[in-house]
């Protein structure tokens, strides 16, 4: 792929009735990559970490989306995955490690708007993965150079800005979701109090 062009996010439809899995296809195949599979053994030979949202039923005949769900923390990847299924939520869930439940049946507007709030989370996380490497970054410089040598490094004034770009862009649409706020303000703070030590 040329490095200049943003890879299209790649959906993983895992649903054993054939005409629920083409409408989610059609409702979707527009603005993603989407795979569809039919059974739980050939989605499991299919995972790997470019995979960035899973709709997963529940009741897959041959292998159940709760032994799916647990393949996919085994093996790490770093998929969201959401749960598409006619099985109510019972207190089997709380120990089920998925990013998101929908109860069948579902209308389309339900199904983008969880695949888009799922890779929302997956941008943010990008932004404070980056937001991290640069603070490490000033960190070292910090330590390394005294206050005349830090105003006069050109690298340093852009890394000090390039924090401040992430930062702003982290307090405000990467935390629209109230429910993602809290761990991600948290993790934002120890960073910059982290940084500010070394001052």
């Amino acid at each position: 792929m040329d490095p200049g062009i943003e890879r299209q996010p790649t959906i993983l439809i895992v649903e054993d009735e054939a005409d629920l899995a083409d409408m989610y296809f059609t409702w979707l195949k527009d603005d993603y990559h989407v795979e569809v599979y039919l059974s739980g053994e050939d989605a499991i030979n299919r995972l790997r970490p470019d995979i960035d949202v899973v709709l997963l039923d529940r009741r897959i005949p041959d292998i159940s989306g709760d032994q799916i769900l647990h393949e996919i923390r085994s093996m790490q990847l770093p998929a969201y995955v959401v749960m598409v299924t006619a099985m109510e939520p019972d207190e089997s869930i709380l120990e089920m490690d998925f990013d998101d439940y929908l109860v069948k049946p579902i209308e389309e507007d339900d199904l983008v708007d969880v695949v888009d709030r799922m890779l929302d989370r997956q941008r943010h996380d990008d932004r404070l993965r980056e937001l991290f490497q640069v603070v490490s970054k000033l960190a070292t410089i910090e330590a390394k150079l005294d206050g005349k040598s830090r105003q006069q490094s050109e690298t340093y004034q852009q890394l000090e800005a390039k924090l401040e770009t992430l930062w702003e862009e982290l307090s405000t649409d990467a935390l629209a979701d109230e429910e993602y706020r809290s761990g991600t303000l948290n993790r934002l703070e120890t960073a910059l109090s982290r940084l500010g030590a070394t001052r």
